[in-house]
This record gives C-alpha cells, structure tokens and sequence, in this order.
C-alpha cells in the first residue's frame, strides 16, 4: 500500500507541474541577446538592449523566462519574458497566498515617465529598453498583465503599475514625442488595475474610486488553491466569448527610423502584493508586406482551366502618410518546386483601381513601385486557355514578391497557386427511368468530370438529396433537376430527368365460348386496363396474336387449350393471365344401336344395345317412336300396339364438348293377341281335359273368378296361365255349371280395362 500511495503522489505532483506556469533565471545573459532571443519577431531590427539602465549581464530575479503548461489553457501566451516587481518565482502556482510578495531592491532609480503617471510612490522598478528600427508604418507585441492587487484592492490607491513608453518620430504630428502604448484596445485608457478587472467581486473599495469598471471582459481570474499561477487576475483578450490571446500593443510610426522602447513595471504605494507582465516570444513585430489571393468561383486555392481566376492583392495591413514608394519585384522563377511556367501554363494581368486588365506580365520578373498611401496593387492570375498539361495533373506556381523597405532591406513574401486542367462534368440519365408502381432507387451517371456535391430538386420523396445514387419512395411521375459541382465548386452541370411511374396493367380476358365441337371459332375479348397497354395472346404455347383487343380463332384438332395474355407496358412492369384447359374442343361420337328381339310382340319388353362409338360421351337420348324417350345408355322398351305397327327409333349421343350425332332405324311390332275361354272340363284324371285353362295373349293385367251355384268363388288368379283342377278347399267340386268372370286390359290399350263372363260345366 504504501509503494501504491507513493505512485499516486509523485503522479499528482508532476501533473500539477505541467499544467503550471514555470519561471526561468536569465542571469548570465545580456539584455541585447534577451531581447533577440525571446522578444524580436518579423520586420524589427532590435538593439542596444538594457536592463535597469544595464547593458551588462543580467543579475536581477525580476526579469527571466516563462513557459506556460498545456493545463493552462486560458493563459494564451505559451511562453516568453516575464518582468515582475518582486522575484519572479512569485508567478508559479499554485494560488495560495492573497498577499503573495517577494521583494527586491536593486537599487535602481525610478523610472521618472512612469512616477509621472502613477498616483502614489514608486518602489520596486523592473525596466527593459531597447532602440529598433520597422519595415512598415506599425509595430506590435503581445503582453499579459498579472497582479496579486486582483481583486482586493481593485480601485484603491494601492495599484502597481506598468507601461510601453515609445520614444520617437510621431508620423502624423512630425514631432519626437513619448507615449505609453499600453493601452485598453480602441481607447486612450491605459491598462492598470483599476480600469481593467472584474469589479465588484471581492473588493471593498467603491467603483467611482476606478477610471472605468467597463471593461470586465478584458480581465480573467485565477481561482483559489489553482494549480496554474499565484497571481489572482490577468489581462487578456477574448473573440466571441472565449479567450483568444494577450493584449496587443502597437503604433503608427515611420519606415526605417530609429525608436525607442521603454517597459516598466513597479510597486505603487507599498512594496506587497507583486505583479508581473508576460511578454510574447517573438511578437515584437512590424506588420509584413501583405500577399493575399482572391478566387472567383470557387473558394479553394486551386485554378481551374476554364473556370475560375485569382485576384493577387500585394499591399499593406495599414495605412501610412508616407508617400515614399517602394519597390516591388514579381519573379515566378526564383523558388524550387515551381511545375508550372508563365505564358505556358498560366498568365498575370495588371489591374488598375476598377479592376479592368491594363497590360499581360509575359516574364518571369516585374519590377513596380508602390506608394503605401495607395494601399494595394492588384494583378489577375489564370490558367493559360491553351495550357496543355495532363488533366488531373495539378501544377504549381509560385510568385516570390520582394518588396525594398529601408535601404538595402528586403521584405519577402510568398504566393502559391495551383493549377488544374480540369474536365467539365457531363451528367447522363440512365436508360431506363420507367418504374412500375414504385421507384426505390434512383441515380445520375457522372459521364465525366469528378462530382463533389450533388443537389437534387424537388428534394421531397428522396433519402439523400446530396449524393449520386439515393434510396427513394416515388410514387408518381416527377421531374427532377439535379445540380453536380465538382471538387472545387467551380465547374457543374445541370440534368433534367423525369421518373416515369406506371401504375403494372391488370391483366383479364374473356371468351364467347369454352366448348365446342372440332373446328371450333372462339371469338376472344380483352378487358385489360389500361386499354392502351401492349398485348400478347399465346394459344398454347404455340400461336401468338399482339395487340388485339378482339379477335376470332378456330381451333381445328379437338383437345383441351391453354389461353393466355401477357401485358408489359415496361420490363419491370407487367402483369399475365393464364387460363389452363380454358377451351375444349371434342370430336364427333357416332350414333349407332341395335334391339332384342328383332320382331318384339305387341307389350313384350324390346332391349337395345348401344353401339355408339367416340369419346367422352355424356349423354344419350332415345325417342323411342311412341312418345316414350329414354336417357339410358341401354334401354328397355315395350310397345302397345292394336295392330301390327312400325316404329322409328331415333339415339342421340352426345360427348362433354357438347359434340352430337344422332341414328335412325325402324322396328317393327306384331299384335299376336287372343283371348279363348273353354265352355267345359271333365277333371276325372284320365289325362284329357282335365284342367280348365284359359288361352289369352298380350294382356297387360288379368283377373278371373270362378263363381259356384251359391256365388261362391271356388277359384280366383291373376296368372294368365294359371289352370283350375276343379277342387276347391281341397274338396272336388260337384259337376254342374259354374260361372266365371275375367277382368283384363290389353297392351294395346293400357288405359281400358275389359270384362268377360260366361259358364263353364264340369263333367263327372
């Protein structure tokens, strides 16, 4: 446990270093080669460096180095010279202390411009000066104010002070002059305690006793027990609420004369509570020549054959009264790298004030002179309409601009252009834009050209309106634009492409007939919707008829046909019917019967026997010739005849396609009927006559009763060939005369039934 807390301590602590401000010694050091070496920036000659009125080597603690942690973010200078009122260890974090002070007497005599704009005693003085020269009418540097006074003793007298004192020729007035440049950004309030903090938090001194308490957004605390910095306030400078960088300092001075810089820093009123000014490295500087290229059509700094063109603006960042022209030299061939060659490959034009072309730069250097007072010289760069480099191949030019300043002193900056030949895009619609009922995904072919942005309008029904190919909902026919611009948002085309949508046919038929006997014409109907849709009738697999909404069609050979219709208004929208077996069409059977037996007797029942032949018949029909029919394959008939008589037979046959054939043939039926009744019997068992029959033919019903003398019937029978033996109850009748009556009814006539009476004698 413990090796584990150990770890977490000496983790902590080197954290903690990190994130702080850390502060170096600079003893050893002239202030000459301090300045140079933490100070100096762009455009500045910096000499005769002094430090409280020292050129020797520097022995103070009040002057030193810094370096700013990364978990220090809000403090925005990462490192540079530190100049304090007491020892500049006082600056390390953490924030521990509200008096934090470590004083130091150098035994320098205070600086007198700065005692003039304090309001109490000064004690404490930290100086460093210096004498330069600028290449341009402006110098700046960037600085951060700190100070253990924030914030207790916020407009009181109590207030350590510092300021930028700027000694020489005042460009405007053209008088030597001193001023303080350390002051509030846009006004003449210099930078103190008491105009820049964050009244009221913490103070007990009443805001009128402040030069200004507007000025709060310039000013940022450092809280208790913060690890970053002992200082409980710096200044600082913010864009759009968070904090950007240091306070600036700057002048308009004259080109190419000698100034003087005084920076001091001191304790006002007491020798407690110390305070401090960071100093940037290298932001001592005189704004350069300003190159800078404007594109047209496009903002990227690439040319395009073509397309779009640059505006080079060569100039400075300020305005000066100084009407001394300096000399400008344009070389587009004194840099390594360069691809890409003047004429060949891209042209400059001279501009005047309206931005109308005045003359072609055909060389590789141009020498002009430019007045300051004019601000700006501009030239126009394009690619060459002839230039013949490879497409895609991107080419660089490189202008080097040297600018003379003072005598013999050379500023130079650099513009880079590149350049493209560049193919236009061509935007291609794809072949087939027909959808049925819905579209799912749509998209444009890039024919040729590179697409970087892509547009579609209407954009409604559609996932990605920005890409070449989107999942889509579409419903209904649209046109759509479509809008492609490449890479460099400079070269584009524009394709109209309309998204047919077709609701898919529906597909039905019908036919006057589905039955029918070999040839057989089918007159075929289609009531496809919509009634303009393309159509295609198949028979079977074998014929096919197009476009017709009507038509006839025979069918010659019997058989079962498949019908079907096909409807594509496009290749992915179409729609079928297939009837299977729709259409029978059957052969004719052929009729044909004969009878048993062939001569039938009147009432005696005739069989026929089918012979017809073919397949698949259904049904049969007799007619019988007497008003009798039958639906029997094989029927059985009798005739009632008075007489002998002649029929005609007629069968029909008829097969499931409704196909008929019909025969005809003639019988013939004889009347054999007869009817004998025997007077007499003699029922003695000798052989002969002894059973009483009576003889009748072709009767249909029969009945006879044999009545004794008494009335009582002694015999009865339905059979027309029954016999009487002259019994009765098994007794023999006594011989005598019996009546008998017989109720019968012909075949002939099947409706009459006929009576016959009469006597019989038996003899014993």
């Amino acid at each position: 446990m413990k090796k584990i807390f150990l770890l977490i301590v000496i983790s902590i602590i080197n954290i903690t270093i990190f994130a702080q401000i850390t502060v170096s010694n600079v003893t050893g050091q002239t202030p000459q080669q301090l300045i140079l070496n933490e100070l100096a920036g762009e455009g500045v000659t910096l000499t005769n460096g002094q430090f409280n009125r020292s050129a020797n080597t520097i022995t103070s603690q009040k002057i030193g180095t810094f370096t700013n942690g990364t978990g220090f973010p809000d403090f925005p200078i990462s490192n540079g010279i530190i100049m304090t009122t007491g020892n500049i260890s006082v600056a390390v974090g953490p924030n521990n202390s509200s008096s934090k002070s470590v004083a130091i007497d150098d035994n320098v005599a205070i600086d007198s411009d700065l005692q003039s704009i304090a309001s109490s005693n000064l004690t404490g003085a930290t100086i460093l000066e210096f004498d330069f020269e600028a290449v341009s009418p402006t110098f700046e540097f960037e600085y951060i104010f700190a100070s253990e006074e924030y914030p207790e003793y916020v407009c009181s007298q109590y207030n350590d002070i510092f300021a930028f004192f700027l000694t020489g020729l005042d460009p405007v007035t053209l008088t030597t002059t001193t001023k303080n440049i350390a002051l509030i950004p846009n006004t003449n309030i210099v930078v103190a305690i008491n105009s820049v903090n964050g009244y009221p938090a913490g103070t007990s001194y009443p805001a009128s006793s402040c030069i200004s308490t507007n000025y709060t957004q310039f000013y940022n605390s450092v809280p208790s027990n913060s690890p970053k910095m002992q200082f409980d306030g710096y200044t600082v400078m913010r864009s759009n609420g968070q904090i950007a960088s240091g306070l600036i300092a700057s002048a308009r001075i004259s080109p190419c004369r000698p100034y003087h810089m005084k920076l001091s820093i001191a304790n006002a009123g007491d020798s407690g509570y110390d305070s401090g000014v960071f100093l940037k490295e290298g932001s001592f500087t005189s704004p350069k020549l300003e190159t800078k290229a404007t594109y047209t059509e496009s903002s990227n700094d690439t040319l395009i054959t073509g397309c779009n063109t640059a505006t080079m603006t060569i100039g400075m960042t300020a305005d000066d009264t100084c009407t001394r022209p300096y000399n400008i030299t344009l070389n587009t061939q004194a840099l390594t790298g360069i691809t890409a060659t003047i004429g060949d490959d891209f042209q400059i034009f001279c501009l005047d004030d309206q931005g109308n072309i005045t003359s072609e730069i055909t060389s590789d250097s141009y020498d002009f002179s430019l007045h300051i007072g004019d601000r700006n010289q501009k030239f126009l760069v394009k690619v060459s309409d002839n230039a013949t480099f490879p497409e895609n191949d991107i080419r660089v030019a490189k202008i080097l601009i040297q600018k003379e300043m003072c005598p013999d002193k050379y500023e130079y900056d650099t513009l880079i252009l590149n350049l493209k030949n560049h193919k236009n895009i061509i935007l291609e619609a794809p072949e087939v834009l027909d959808f049925c009922d819905v579209c799912n995904e749509i998209g444009v072919i890039v024919a040729q050209g590179e697409v970087n942005e892509i547009t579609w309008i209407p954009d409604h029904n559609i996932d990605h309106n920005d890409q070449i190919t989107t999942s889509a909902n579409i419903t209904q026919t649209t046109t759509y634009q479509i809008i492609a611009t490449d890479n460099y948002r400079c070269k584009y085309d524009t394709l109209e492409m309309e998204v047919n949508i077709t609701s898919e046919p529906t597909v039905n038929f019908h036919a006057n007939a589905t039955v029918g006997c070999a040839p057989f014409t089918v007159h075929f109907t289609s009531t496809t919707t919509p009634q303009n849709a393309p159509l295609i009738w198949v028979i079977n697999n074998t014929d096919t008829i197009l476009d017709e909404t009507q038509f006839d069609y025979t069918f010659d050979t019997p058989g079962l046909y498949t019908v079907a219709l096909y409807s594509n208004l496009s290749e992915d929208c179409g729609s079928e019917l297939v009837r299977e077996d729709y259409i029978l069409v059957g052969d004719y059977p052929h009729a044909d019967f004969t009878w048993s037996p062939d001569i039938p007797n009147n009432g005696r029942m005739v069989s026929f026997a089918n012979l017809s032949t073919g397949d698949n018949i259904t049904n049969y029909h007799w007619n019988f010739g007497d008003g009798s029919i039958s639906n029997e394959s094989d029927p059985a008939h009798a005739y009632h005849v008075d007489s002998d008589r002649s029929f005609n037979i007629m069968l029909t046959v008829t097969n499931n396609a409704g196909c008929s054939d019909d025969t005809l043939q003639t019988i013939d039926v004889v009347d054999n009927y007869a009817f004998y009744v025997p007077n007499s019997f003699s029922p003695n068992s000798d052989g002969n006559n002894d059973l009483f029959q009576v003889f009748v033919t072709d009767v249909l019903k029969y009945h006879i009763t044999i009545y004794n003398r008494f009335g009582e019937a002694v015999f009865q029978s339905v059979d027309p060939n029954a016999t009487w033996d002259g019994t009765y109850k098994g007794e023999v009748c006594q011989g005598g005369v019996y009546t008998y009556k017989i109720s019968y009814i012909k075949y002939a006539n099947v409706e009459t039934e006929l009576y016959k009476t009469g006597t019989i004698t038996i003899i014993r």
